[in-house]
């Protein structure tokens, strides 16, 4: 899978591109204190051997169902993770029940918080152009030959 992402604070800067690690599903009722979420399912791990071949950082990335705007938030979700991602854990979740190993390549546009549109805006199509070199060096060299 390739994308972009937003980063909590203490995140991959602005620019970066990661590969995703550990996958989690987010709850905004949950981080807020106004729901839970029962029988909500657990983490899962991406294929460590995108990141490895590739040589990019694997980073924890939560996937939500809206971006996270409110800065309380965006705290309480970036304690546990460094990524926020609209469609990961769903795909890896996918590939997980079909036995097919998951990967991610995201390119941080912005910071998670009141600002994050505003950001990915500006830095969208340079990221969005690192993230495509990337993709490039994937289908030239991934997976190394036997």
């Amino acid at each position: 899978m390739l994308g972009s992402a937003g980063a909590y604070a203490g995140g991959p800067p602005v620019g970066a591109v990661v590969a995703a690690g550990r996958l989690g599903l987010g709850y905004a009722a949950v981080g807020l204190g106004v729901g839970y979420a029962p029988l909500a399912p657990g983490p899962l791990q991406a294929d460590a051997g995108l990141a490895a071949a590739l040589a990019l950082p694997a980073v924890p990335v939560l996937t939500v169902a809206a971006i996270t705007t409110d800065p309380v938030l965006a705290t309480y979700f970036g304690a546990d993770w460094a990524v926020e991602h609209m469609e990961a854990y769903a795909v890896a979740y996918a590939c997980a029940q079909a036995g097919v190993p998951f990967a991610a390549v995201l390119g941080i546009t912005n910071r998670v918080g009141p600002g994050a549109h505003a950001e990915w805006l500006v830095h969208r199509d340079a990221v969005h152009a690192a993230v495509q070199a990337v993709a490039a060096r994937l289908v030239a060299g991934y997976p190394p030959a036997p």
